[in-house]
């Protein structure tokens, strides 16, 4: 039962939110959103700030009112699965069961990448952006149709159509798309990594690329 989680701060901690609304909808709860969000919160001890956090929403009509959303942390929203005591609540839990364990092999994978990258890089911006921009040129040099490949997708062409324009096979665009992603030119399409590994994973390449130039 895949339910949207998102990055988002709680109690000054960045950690993995769900829509309060959603997981509503896709619990069916018989009861309203509204009061059963609220009970809930009343009946059962969860506090503003550190279980949840309200915001604004979306007015309802052209005087309307916005709605309040509530984002929770998985833990309330886990709590919140067992206490409808239904298949659907089973199966929303070991949902973000599993959500937990993937945010924290990413955090470990996040972690052994930033202690790859030498320290005198970190602490100096300048160096770094040389050697990934020498990175890039080394490519472009290797690589000069990538210019055209990036055009392309700017465009919004698919990855058979820029294929057939370039006259390249599948796998030699494979190829270069895999690097062009290594060095952070583009990003995979229909991805569901999270940003901050992505953006991790990236800065790694590109200064193992640049240190090998």
């Amino acid at each position: 039962m895949p339910i949207t989680t998102f990055n988002g701060v709680i109690a000054n901690q960045t950690t993995l939110l769900v829509n309060a609304r959603e997981l509503h909808t896709r619990l069916q709860v018989g009861k309203d959103f509204s009061t059963w969000i609220k009970d809930r919160i009343a009946n059962y001890g969860f506090q503003e700030g550190l279980d949840f956090s309200p915001v604004s929403g979306k007015s309802t009509g052209f005087f309307g009112r916005p709605s309040i959303e509530y984002h929770l942390t998985l833990d309330m929203a886990k709590e919140l699965c067992m206490l409808e005591r239904s298949e659907l609540g089973r199966q929303a839990r070991r949902y973000f069961i599993e959500q937990e364990k993937n945010a924290k092999a990413l955090a470990e994978q996040n972690a052994k990448l930033l202690a790859q990258i030498p320290p005198f890089l970190l602490n100096n911006p300048d160096q770094t952006t040389m050697l990934i921009e020498r990175a890039h040129q080394a490519f472009f040099i290797a690589y000069p149709e990538a210019k055209e490949i990036l055009r392309y997708r700017g465009m919004g062409l698919s990855n058979p159509e820029i294929s057939k324009l370039l006259n390249l096979g599948k796998k030699a665009l494979g190829t270069r798309l895999a690097k062009m992603f290594e060095l952070g030119l583009i990003e995979r399409r229909a991805t569901n990594s999270p940003n901050t590994h992505r953006l991790l994973q990236n800065q790694h390449n590109q200064l193992s690329l640049g240190l090998n130039a």
